[in-house]
């Protein structure tokens, strides 16, 4: 049976020695530490009182300020809702602009158009406009030798421009032969001038031969503007 082996022990004086260095070591440590750290602390105390010194705010100017950033905010939402109501609005609108512009630009040609007309209806009432009124006209056999168709009456000038014409009369007898017509006597002898919107009187005999007259046609008939 073997014997047991001894317990080695460590002597107390060597553990005390032991314990005082650790203590030492901790000590030194701590030394170290407060040693480095003092001046940092004492700077970062220094730029706190310093900034403090020029960066003095009470709560009320805190309270303030958040009332002023929750007001502002507000104000920015309800101005963002409104830009986008008037982005719709504007959407909206420039179909409306649009549907207007084409409904301009259409009554604009129809309302030309209509002007174009009227333009051209007032240039025919500028342009002259010859009429007879109280028109006679008497197949005057009172000489069988001298015989003429008797015309009477009022041409009128309804336009506003003024003329020169000429009247004229084709007369036929009872068989149906050409007993007159002005329009083979040379165009200066019935010539006349009549102003526009004006009339005068006319009062022409105009002579034939032979047998009595059955049918007659008058009138008259613009030359040329004056």
């Amino acid at each position: 049976m073997s014997e047991p082996k001894p317990k080695k022990m460590v002597s107390r004086n060597i553990a005390i020695a032991l314990g005082t260095i650790c203590i030492l070591l901790v000590a030194g440590l701590g030394v170290v530490l407060f040693i480095s750290y003092a001046p940092i602390s004492g700077s970062l105390q220094t730029t706190y009182n310093d900034y403090k010194k020029t960066h003095s705010h009470t709560d009320s100017d805190y309270n303030s300020l958040s009332t002023q950033n929750t007001n502002l905010q507000a104000w920015l939402d309800g101005n963002k809702t409104l830009l986008t109501q008037t982005q719709i609005w504007l959407a909206e609108n420039k179909t409306l602009l649009s549907q207007t512009e084409t409904w301009l630009n259409g009554n604009i040609t129809y309302y030309n158009t209509q002007v174009t007309n009227l333009q051209n209806q007032l240039s025919k009432f500028t342009l002259p406009m010859l009429g007879f009124s109280s028109l006679t006209a008497i197949d005057n056999r009172t000489n069988p030798n001298n015989t003429f168709l008797q015309v009477n009456g009022t041409i009128h000038n309804f336009g506003i421009d003024g003329t020169y014409a000429y009247q004229y009369a084709k007369a036929y007898h009872d068989d149906g032969s050409v007993a007159l017509d002005t329009l083979e006597i040379p165009i200066q002898n019935g010539l006349f001038s009549i102003h526009g919107q004006s009339l005068i009187n006319v009062d022409l005999n105009i002579y034939y031969n032979g047998s009595a007259l059955a049918s007659w046609t008058i009138g008259v008939f613009e030359v040329y503007s004056n």
